[in-house]
């Protein structure tokens, strides 16, 4: 992470990170992009041999169980000098527009 860092120097890389609940991020992905979105998840979680039951609870738990990888991979990326923004998933989509603004220090309009 160090050598790519330093070869992206010269265009100030940025890295959003989207965080929030795993079980309502699921349930509000499923209306937004559909049964595909489903369809992919279950073949993921499938090969990873996650536990049994509706195809939704399968995709929940995977996406909960991997929580630990994601944050070691973000410290990790902290620690190589990565400019990062944590930001809330959860939100309305114009308060997580808010949050990017204010992390990068710009303000938006009213």
């Amino acid at each position: 992470m160090r050598d790519v860092r330093r070869l992206a120097d010269d265009v100030m890389p940025l890295l959003l990170f989207l965080h929030g609940d795993v079980r309502e991020s699921t349930r509000r992905a499923v209306p937004e992009r559909g049964r595909s979105w489903v369809d992919y998840w279950s073949r993921v979680v499938e090969e990873d041999h996650a536990v049994g039951g509706p195809a939704l609870e399968r995709i929940v738990h995977y996406q909960e169980r991997s929580q630990t990888q994601k944050q070691a991979d973000l410290d990790i990326l902290r620690s190589t000098g990565w400019f990062l923004l944590d930001l809330d998933a959860t939100a309305p989509a114009e308060d997580v527009l808010a949050q990017a603004l204010a992390g990068l220090g710009l303000w938006r309009p009213a």
